[in-house]
């Protein structure tokens, strides 16, 4: 079970925040053009789930090797110094994931005693996005440090290329 969770918790909190954020915009959509009084709290929480999906889509793509990569050079290498490109890359990806959790907490403990207009909770809360991506960003890239393959990026239901 928590190996499942660990496995897919990006998919499983992506998507709880994805259905989430539409129920929250549609909300806000119903309440200004059917009701003709908006929900003053609707979009400072859709703003919130927003940043929190944004960063764990970013965990996401990098778990899934799906970030923006340009690999032109990288692929006409030899096998192994075409593995240390790769892996310096990720200790670069690896280094920018420790700065995000480093100073998305010493931005949440900057900002704990300042509250949201509307909502009137703790801005921490909606920095902790930060911190909290940035770490699931250094846990999926660890293994891929272990293990530099390059994506096959082919489409599967098209024939690969000749």
């Amino acid at each position: 079970m928590t190996r499942k969770l660990y496995d897919h918790f990006e998919e499983l909190a992506g998507s709880a925040l994805l259905v989430l954020l539409c129920l929250v915009a549609t909300l806000q959509v119903a309440g200004r053009y059917l009701f003709a009084t908006p929900l003053a709290w609707t979009e400072e929480f859709g703003t919130i789930v927003f940043s929190w999906l944004v960063f764990i889509g970013c965990s996401l793509a990098l778990k899934k090797r799906e970030h923006f990569v340009i690999e032109v050079f990288v692929d006409l290498l030899p096998g192994a110094p075409q593995r240390l490109v790769r892996r310096l890359a990720l200790a670069l990806v690896l280094l920018v994931s420790a700065g995000l959790v480093f100073f998305g907490i010493r931005l949440c403990l900057f900002n704990a005693h300042v509250r949201t207009p509307v909502l009137e909770i703790s801005r921490a809360w909606i920095y902790a996005a930060v911190p909290v991506g940035g770490l699931l960003m250094l846990l999926r890239c660890l293994p891929q440090i272990r293990d530099p393959q390059p994506v096959d990026r082919h489409d599967p239901e098209e024939p690969p290329p000749a």
